[in-house]
């Protein structure tokens, strides 16, 4: 009989990557998972994410040139926008962003709480995106807003499956500073999985 021996690394990975729901202590935001990329061979993502303060949820615009995204207002007002367009969406609402399509995730800019059912198609390597950011909220790695410094969102940048890139800089130039400062991150030792 052979025995498997599973360190302690590999158990608190396999442990993490298997938690139905995730916190962000730094914006107050909770995500449950639905269905992960795993269960879905990464053809879909779907999850609730709870966001409970001003804020909380907000992205810079950006555009994914692979991913369609749906956006259910389950609770409370949504604000985003679409093509510079800035909107609002309540309870009962669903907010549909197709790729190519430059963006301002729904997020909290009033409310108490905003209760958002997301679903992604494909995946596209944001599951670990969220684990990451969220991961780096709990070891205090973000700055008030919410956001990792340049070294660690070019390490999770240039690994990521995704083809997401902001809308204030050319694709051309993120392309260029993320492999060029994500490899200088990953020697200085940054990871782009949880841990």
């Amino acid at each position: 009989m052979q025995i498997h021996q599973i360190n302690t690394f590999d158990f608190l990975r396999f442990t993490f990557m298997n938690q139905r729901i995730i916190e962000n202590p730094v914006m107050n935001e909770r995500i449950e998972f639905i269905t992960t990329a795993a269960e879905t061979n990464g053809t879909s993502l779907e999850f609730y994410q709870t966001l409970f303060r001003p804020r909380s949820g907000f992205i810079k615009e950006h555009v994914h040139f692979d991913i369609d995204e749906t956006f259910e207002i389950m609770e409370g007002i949504a604000t985003y926008s679409i093509n510079l367009v800035s909107k609002a969406a309540l309870r009962g609402e669903v907010v549909f962003i197709p790729r190519g399509i430059r963006h301002i995730n729904p997020y909290n800019k009033h409310n108490e709480k905003l209760v958002l059912k997301r679903t992604l198609y494909p995946d596209g390597g944001l599951e670990m995106f969220y684990r990451k950011l969220y991961q780096l909220a709990r070891e205090g790695k973000l700055n008030r807003n919410g956001e990792p410094g340049l070294l660690q969102i070019s390490v999770i940048a240039r690994n990521n499956l995704t083809q997401t890139y902001f809308t204030f800089l050319p694709v051309s130039v993120q392309k260029i500073v993320f492999y060029i400062l994500g490899n200088v991150g990953e020697w200085l030792g940054y990871k782009h999985t949880p841990n």
